[in-house]
């Protein structure tokens, strides 16, 4: 059993030391790219679009609005920049109001109703009319 604990344990610190490694060298050549200008170019940029999920289930991308993220030519994110690789994967991001922003609601902004030209009626002050009923019965 302690010969097999010893092999797990070297092979686990090889693991880390050549991760390590290959993340250091690759910081290493990105920022001498950055440093000289002959050594190529070390930032790229992809565009992206957005889109949100519409009632009907259906998405809508919004193509007229390219946007372009600013990313770097390397393996591993250096310097707040997602490689390059990564960030052409997702060319269009979802947005949404649901999930984080629902407190949006509570201090006024809605969404806008597009579907009933209708408007809302304000419901009265005092006890509903089931209860007035139930109270009488």
């Amino acid at each position: 059993m302690d010969r097999a604990n010893a092999v797990a344990k070297g092979l686990s610190v090889a693991v880390a030391l050549s991760f390590l490694g290959v993340f250091a060298s690759d910081y290493a050549w990105l920022e001498y790219r950055m440093g000289h200008d002959t050594a190529g170019q070390a930032l790229g940029s992809v565009t992206f679009y957005y889109a949100t999920p519409l009632k009907n289930g259906r998405t809508e991308i919004f193509y007229d609005q390219p946007q372009t993220e600013v990313c770097v030519l390397a393996l591993f994110p250096h310097a707040g920049y997602r490689p390059c690789w990564y960030a052409k994967k997702s060319q269009v991001r979802m947005v949404s109001l649901v999930g984080p922003f629902r407190h949006l609601g509570s201090i006024g902004i809605r969404q806008a109703s597009c579907c009933d030209p209708r408007p809302r009626r304000r419901r009265a002050a005092g006890p509903s009319p089931r209860r007035a009923r139930a109270r009488l019965a």
